[in-house]
């Protein structure tokens, strides 16, 4: 999944070593749960290497990212409904399938927050 980390880097020791914004990463999404009741998305994410500028590349533990949907915007509740259809249909998404709702999923737009 493609998308910008926003937010304080943090040491091991708990210092706050940089405070990022708008950096351009891939985070490896091993899965997706959404939901059309209510509407969201949760992602499962794999531990990650991240080249930061300025910084070694850091290894950011496996994280859960939820993406809640107004239900309001009809347009994207269709969107996540039909994705939460698919999966409701062929259980886990692998390989291929697995992508093609990720690259759906970051059509999307909008903010993922830490769930």
């Amino acid at each position: 999944m493609a998308g910008t980390l926003n937010g304080p880097l943090s040491s091991s020791n708990g210092g706050i070593e940089a405070d990022l914004s708008e950096l351009p990463a891939r985070l490896l999404v091993d899965a997706v749960d959404p939901s059309c009741d209510p509407p969201r998305v949760t992602l499962g994410i794999e531990a990650t290497a991240v080249a930061i500028p300025g910084f070694d590349t850091i290894t950011l533990d496996p994280l859960t990212l939820v993406r809640v949907v107004d239900p309001a915007d009809t347009a994207l509740v269709e969107q996540v409904c039909q994705v939460a259809n698919d999966v409701e249909q062929h259980g886990k998404l692998k390989g291929k399938r697995l992508a093609e709702a990720v690259e759906a999923l970051n059509g999307l737009g909008g903010t993922w927050q830490p769930g």
